[in-house]
């Protein structure tokens, strides 16, 4: 604690025995003993307290702990299920949307617009005269 080694100690001992005499030397130290025993039982007094606390404040967490996490669980399940389902591909269609269910989503076609399914990138795209809009099985829907 005060990182005191044998010499350090035999100095404070000799400058004692100098300042307080050899008759008053064991009388002090009788005393330095006796308060450095006191602090450190008042030391271990106060650490045993506040272990003593914070397990108290861990055992009545634990189950409120456990009602989250489990909460967390239920919540985080379904999004687990379909961010998979989007991320493997599973259960969506290679087709891409039929023209069919885009008019209807995005309104019939005009004649300023150009509608087009491309194979290759499996989207439908649809161009009108301010916007292009791209549908596919993979990504959101964008404008441009």
């Amino acid at each position: 604690m005060f990182n005191l080694d044998p010499t350090k100690i035999l100095i404070i001992v000799t400058v004692a025995l100098v300042v307080l005499g050899p008759d008053k030397l064991p009388i002090a130290l009788k005393s330095v003993g006796k308060y450095w025993n006191e602090f450190n039982r008042v030391r271990n007094r106060i650490r045993d307290e506040m272990n003593g606390a914070l397990s108290t404040l861990t055992d009545q967490i634990a189950p409120v702990k456990s009602a989250v996490e489990g909460a967390i669980g239920e919540i985080k399940d379904p999004f687990d299920i379909v961010a998979t389902a989007f991320t493997s591909g599973a259960g969506l269609s290679a087709q891409g949307p039929s023209k069919e269910h885009a008019e209807a989503m995005f309104g019939g076609s005009s004649k300023s617009s150009a509608e087009s399914y491309t194979e290759d990138s499996k989207a439908y795209s649809t161009t009108t005269s301010q916007t292009t809009m791209r549908i596919s099985p993979s990504t959101d829907v964008f404008w441009n």
